[in-house]
């Protein structure tokens, strides 16, 4: 077909001139950030305000080995196994922890023990109350949620006394609940 004539059709395109990546639609950044590791979460909420503003909770990491989480009194040192790589968050208000330690993290939260108050009963002398504060904290949000005090009765040294204790669900859902278990060392 020497000669013949092939007609190029025309694509249209559609012009968005007014419209930009901070302007994607939040169930589509919420999508995104799901396939991402805690890191690369952490990255692209820096792109732009609107991606900084996206409602995190309830937000998965990929599917990756987990990871390693230590705090001192100024400084978050995470591990991920699965990349190999150490990153360390440093923030003053870290000393806010101070006293106290990681029980368990899930959904980007962290369950923490604060510093346990010990008062001898008035009553019953050989008894001890020993009351634990529990608390969420979000490293994503700087969110902080607190739990009412737990009050432990016990006969046996509160220094010898240990907890260890998980949570069900995020801990913004109403659905939330912590289990505490007492152990004796």
């Amino acid at each position: 077909m020497r000669g013949a004539r092939v007609k190029a059709k025309k694509i249209k395109r559609q012009s968005y001139s007014h419209s930009s990546w901070s302007d994607l639609p939040e169930n589509i950044i919420r999508l995104i950030m799901n396939r991402l590791c805690y890191a690369d979460q952490i990255r692209f909420q820096a792109v732009c305000k609107n991606w900084r503003d996206t409602d995190i909770h309830g937000l998965r990491c990929a599917d990756k080995l987990p990871w390693i989480l230590a705090f001192n009194s100024y400084s978050c040192f995470l591990y991920d196994p699965s990349d190999k790589q150490s990153y360390s968050i440093s923030n003053p208000s870290f000393r806010r922890f101070y006293g106290s330690h990681v029980l368990e993290s899930k959904y980007g939260w962290v369950l923490f023990q604060g510093p346990t108050v010990m008062v001898s009963s008035r009553y019953r002398p050989e008894l001890t109350r020993t009351s634990i504060s529990l608390f969420f904290y979000c490293l994503f949000t700087d969110e902080i949620i607190r739990t009412p005090y737990l009050e432990i009765m016990s006969d046996i040294d509160p220094f010898t006394l240990t907890i260890a204790s998980t949570f069900s669900t995020n801990p913004v859902s109403s659905d939330c609940v912590i289990l505490v278990v007492r152990m004796y060392t």
